[in-house]
């Protein structure tokens, strides 16, 4: 199974099942707008005895040894080079300023109307949405994610994926465990993590929905309340057939779908955070300040291959080696490589970043195409680095990596594995390890949607030893 990221703004195609089969597409007509596929929930929290709760407190100080140094866990320094292949030009619509809410109002409208804001940047064919807010309002505040058809024509529009969690559904459960096996998606902590793993699930195993939407209507993609004190985090993939407006927005809890249509014909903006500095221009000197994402960016996918050896195979060594790839270079840290991989937003507020620094949402396919020329068997190994530290941060990374590889059976398998590391660290386990023996080639393709609250850059790391 390998996801194909396409072309510039081109669609990506549909994933197909491992029988060869394309999943059905199931088709909503305009009387059931607003009918979509829920999140898939996660599995509740199992009740902690005082045994395990002394267990959790046992870790936790585990780890807080290891911050201080006690137990060697910190990253080492090694070559990093570039990520190979880059950005699409596919748009992904990014809503994230201001990240805190303090009152009720429009975080994100392309809508043709009159007013600041509205972009006026209409959506057609493939695209995607994120959005990321916590609710500091002191009341429960209900976001909305709409599109609309300025047309006089029906519109279909194609949900490849949806999901939408909150901190009260994925609530923070972090672990001792840098790694885990996590078939079920049970391990998420956070929202973030848990959206970000939901979507990249849906990619590969789960099926669209098509809806229509009548000339001039609303469709509701997503209407979800949100406590005080919450995170909300959201990422879609959709297709249309015509031009869409696409909105988020945030009113008082249960307001009815006309009520908010009605609250962007108002026009208010959210209002900003008093912390929030503007961004700097693009080639300023000085410190740079990178500002909240709040428009339209050029990039929803990264695809590359990654080789080694020869310009389209990742060739193993006869002796133990390691190469390591940056993931998530932002320009004041590419360890190294100068490679600043943000997507640049050609639409976005005045007041928002220039930049997406942190590429949050966007997914990364990767194939590394493993070729074993040494007449012994070898062991590959992916690791995940998070080399850069940064003192107080509680994690550096809460997300969740799919592994697809055929293995010598001819069985496809698909492994998904939940990270879970602090700035500054080695992953010292392995994510997933194979064995080639001599000759064998196996193509293995590495994905992930990069999660909200992470903090990169990280590395990817590919070691092999004989086996």
């Amino acid at each position: 199974m390998s996801l194909k990221v396409s072309g510039p703004g081109t669609p990506l195609p549909p994933v197909r099942r491992p029988d060869g089969a394309l999943p059905e597409v199931a088709s909503l007509t305009a009387d059931r707008i607003g009918i979509t596929r829920p999140s898939r929930p996660l599995p509740p929290p199992k009740p902690r005895s005082p045994w395990d709760r002394i267990v959790a407190w046992w870790q936790g100080l585990g780890r807080q040894i290891e911050t201080l140094g006690l137990a060697d866990r910190t990253a080492q320094v090694r070559p990093v080079h570039p990520l190979p292949g880059g950005l699409d030009r596919t748009p992904l619509l990014q809503s994230n300023h201001p990240e805190i809410l303090r009152d009720k109002g429009i975080a994100l409208s392309t809508l043709p109307w009159p007013g600041e804001v509205h972009l006026k940047q209409p959506q057609s064919g493939a695209f995607g949405i994120f959005a990321h807010h916590n609710n500091r309002s002191g009341r429960t505040l209900q976001q909305s994610i709409l599109l609309q058809n300025p047309g006089d024509k029906p519109v279909s529009v194609t949900i490849r994926t949806r999901a939408v969690y909150t901190t009260p559904e994925a609530p923070y459960r972090d672990r001792r465990q840098d790694i885990v096996t996590d078939p079920r998606g049970s391990e998420a902590s956070g929202p973030g993590d848990a959206t970000a793993s939901a979507v990249l699930r849906q990619w590969i195993e789960d099926r669209p929905v098509t809806l229509v939407i009548p000339p001039g209507g609303f469709l509701p993609l997503s209407t979800k309340g949100v406590p005080q004190g919450a995170e909300i985090t959201s990422r879609l993939d959709l297709e249309t057939d015509g031009p869409v407006h696409a909105a988020v927005v945030f009113s008082e809890a249960n307001t009815p779908k006309d009520d908010v249509v009605a609250q962007l014909g108002a026009g208010r903006r959210l209002p900003p955070n008093p912390g929030d500095k503007p961004p700097t221009p693009p080639g300023a000197p000085g410190p740079i300040i990178f500002g909240r994402v709040a428009g339209i960016q050029e990039g929803r996918a990264w695809q590359g291959t990654l080789t080694q050896g020869a310009p389209e195979t990742f060739d193993l060594t006869d002796s133990p080696a390691e190469k390591g790839f940056l993931l998530i270079g932002k320009a004041t840290n590419t360890l190294g490589t100068d490679q600043d991989q943000a997507a640049p937003l050609p639409h976005r507020y005045a007041d928002a970043a220039f930049r997406s620094h942190g590429n949050y949402g966007v997914l990364y396919d990767l194939g590394v195409p493993l070729r074993n020329p040494t007449a012994r068997a070898q062991r590959v190994a992916f690791h995940l680095d998070t080399p850069t530290p940064a003192p107080g941060l509680s994690r550096a990374f809460r997300g969740t990596l799919a592994f697809t590889w055929t293995d010598a059976d001819g069985k496809e398998r698909t492994r998904y594995v939940n990270v879970n590391q602090r700035a500054g660290e080695d992953g010292s386990q392995p994510l997933v390890s194979l064995d080639l023996p001599p000759g064998t080639v196996r193509s293995v393709q590495v994905r992930f949607v990069y999660p909200a609250n992470a903090t990169p850059p990280h590395v990817l790391r590919i070691a092999n030893t004989p086996a």
